[in-house]
């Protein structure tokens, strides 16, 4: 039984993605499959940061601007 999993399509320089083969090559994946791992580690990373500044933020009192 396979995961449900949205299709996100990004572009990259020619030297990350010649990074990103040799490093599937090197473990035998897909080019996509790798790509896709790499990416969700950088989102968690990024999004427990953000977590941690909006906390610090909400206990502040410092609210995100309205957009008019």
């Amino acid at each position: 039984m396979s995961i449900d999993k949205k299709s996100i399509h990004v572009r990259v320089p020619p030297e990350l993605h010649d990074q990103l083969s040799v490093m599937a090559d090197f473990l035998d994946k897909d080019i996509a499959e790798e790509a896709a791992r790499i990416l969700a580690r950088g989102i968690v990373a990024a999004f427990y940061e953000f977590s941690i500044a909006h906390e610090r933020m909400t206990r502040l009192g410092l609210k995100a601007k309205d957009r008019e």
